[in-house]
């Protein structure tokens, strides 16, 4: 699932953070500044279909309460199944391309090989499932056909994983690990999880016990695309090795440092910041994510030549409103029937995506990028 020259590489690269730190790398690392609240703004529901094609819709049918989701927080799409990861009830769902929920990803609860917490999964190239458990520090890996293949126990925590074609691990550590690669945000293993490389260190403000949204990587032609919240850089690990950065500055709405440390403390001043919540993919010509803006979701897509955004309607908190995967060559987002849709958003669903919504039934939306 990735040019393995991108590890080769990242020999060459020694941590490098931000902008605005000082260069500390055999070769330069291009960061772009984005002044996004100057650029012209349009609704999501606008946006050209030269720049993202009509939706796709999935009717999902949960028949089965074994298979029932109530958040569909990280979707891959993978020959034809969607694999679903509901991080409130803690399991991992397969969904066939007509919508039926068929089947569901190992076991949870604390006999031999069952997990207690999956925060992160990947699909690599054959089909396999690799499932990260966050409260067991395990990797669980499951072939094609959703068989326990093994378990690894880690040495050190991790929040996300991405797995290479020729089987080594790209893990997102978490800010709270004390085990191996403490301090760092990055770390490539082979496949026997012995370290290879170490990327990224964390600066002092972070706030290990809250959580803006949950941690996953993304991929475009090759390339790895990576932000972990609150950090207004998104980095894209290219294949030749070069990590590249979009720097988003939202000006007087950025979070300030101090407040980084302690959110919950600081989260009534969270009404006049706004900040990356999840962005999934970038490429040359846009960036596709998440923002908490004032404490609403909105989804976004920043269209990089022409400096312009568009955004969907802003949405609490807590809403299931966000793009919540990628695959190529597709955007994955999904309408959860809690959700209070605008007519504005509404009006241009067929009939049978309404009527399933008045049913209480999800729907995945799938909506191809164009550009590079």
């Amino acid at each position: 699932m990735c040019n393995y020259k991108i590890i080769l590489n990242f020999c060459l690269l020694i941590l490098l953070v931000s902008c605005g730190q000082k260069e500390k790398s055999e070769r330069d690392i291009e960061c772009i500044n984005i002044d996004y609240h100057k650029a012209e703004k349009e609704n999501i529901s606008s946006i050209p279909e030269s720049i993202m094609g009509a939706s796709r819709y999935i009717l999902v049918k949960e028949e089965s309460a074994e298979f029932l989701c109530q958040n569909f927080d990280k979707i891959e799409y993978y020959k034809d199944r969607f694999f679903i990861l509901d991080f409130f009830k803690k399991k991992l769902v397969v969904c066939d391309k007509w919508g039926n929920l068929v089947a569901k990803v190992g076991r949870r609860g604390n006999g031999p090989g069952e997990y207690m917490n999956i925060v992160d999964f990947d699909v690599d190239s054959k089909g396999s499932v690799y499932c990260l458990d966050g409260q067991l520090d395990k990797l669980f890996i499951y072939d094609s056909n959703l068989k326990e293949k093994s378990n690894l126990k880690l040495s050190f925590e991790a929040d996300a994983i991405q797995i290479f074609d020729n089987g080594d691990f790209l893990f997102a550590l978490s800010s709270w690990n004390k085990g191996e690669g403490k301090g760092y945000k990055l770390m490539i293993t082979d496949n026997k999880l012995k370290i290879k490389h170490l990327l990224l260190p964390f600066d002092e403000y972070i706030d290990d016990n809250y959580w803006i949204s949950m941690i996953s990587f993304t991929q475009h032609q090759g390339n790895i695309i990576y932000n972990r919240p609150i950090d207004n850089n998104i980095y894209v690990l290219h294949p030749e090795g070069e990590i590249q950065s979009f720097l988003f500055d939202f000006g007087v709405q950025n979070v300030p440092d101090e407040d980084k440390k302690n959110i919950e403390a600081n989260i009534g001043k969270f009404q006049n910041y706004t900040l990356l919540k999840s962005p999934i993919l970038s490429t040359d010509d846009y960036i596709v994510g998440t923002l908490l803006d004032g404490m609403e979701t909105r989804f976004f897509v920043y269209d990089i030549k022409a400096n312009k955004r568009y955004e969907g309607i802003g949405r609490d908190e807590s809403d299931d409103s966000q793009f919540v995967g990628y695959s190529e060559p597709y955007v994955i987002s999904v309408i959860n029937p809690i959700m209070e849709l605008a007519e504005d958003e509404t009006r241009l669903f067929p009939d049978s995506v309404k009527n399933h919504i008045l049913h209480e039934g999800h729907v995945i939306v799938l909506r191809q990028l164009y550009g590079n």
